[in-house]
């Protein structure tokens, strides 16, 4: 088979990829669609400094989604999930530090800055919900 005729197989399935909006980062699409499930955000230390390789979980019945927060602190988890209102347990955590948890729901934009406590503090991790990304600009 020729290299024109085998770019002629691929072609239409280029365009089909080039119509498909990217659910995980275009916000509007994500937090309007029926069965996805996505948190993004940063995670800290409670003197504002980022925490890099941070676990981050997403859980359920059927699920358990994993990533791990990069240099900036910054994470970005998402996946299509069955059709439906649903809320997952979200955790995050990292060596030396608490275990932060809270819930998020499909169909959400669960936006989320994430404080780890060292483990040695006798203040709980907390998970509070954000208007605008701390990671967005420095993300493009």
């Amino acid at each position: 088979m020729s290299r024109w005729s085998e770019f002629l197989l691929v072609l239409p399935a280029l365009a089909l990829y080039a119509c498909v909006p990217d659910v995980h980062r275009d916000p509007e699409v994500r937090a309007s669609s029926d069965g996805g499930i996505h948190a993004h955000g940063v995670v800290r230390d409670p003197a504002g400094r980022p925490i890099p390789q941070a676990r981050i979980q997403i859980t359920g019945p059927e699920i358990v989604f994993e990533a791990t927060a990069d240099q900036r602190g910054c994470f970005d988890l998402g996946r299509v999930v069955a059709p439906g209102s649903r809320r997952y347990d979200f955790t995050a955590v990292a060596s030396g530090f608490k275990l932060a948890t809270t819930k998020v729901s499909t169909g959400e934009d669960n936006l989320l800055a994430v404080t780890l406590q060292p483990e040695t503090s006798t203040s709980e991790s907390a998970v509070n919900y954000l208007s605008e990304n701390p990671c967005a600009a420095s993300r493009r």
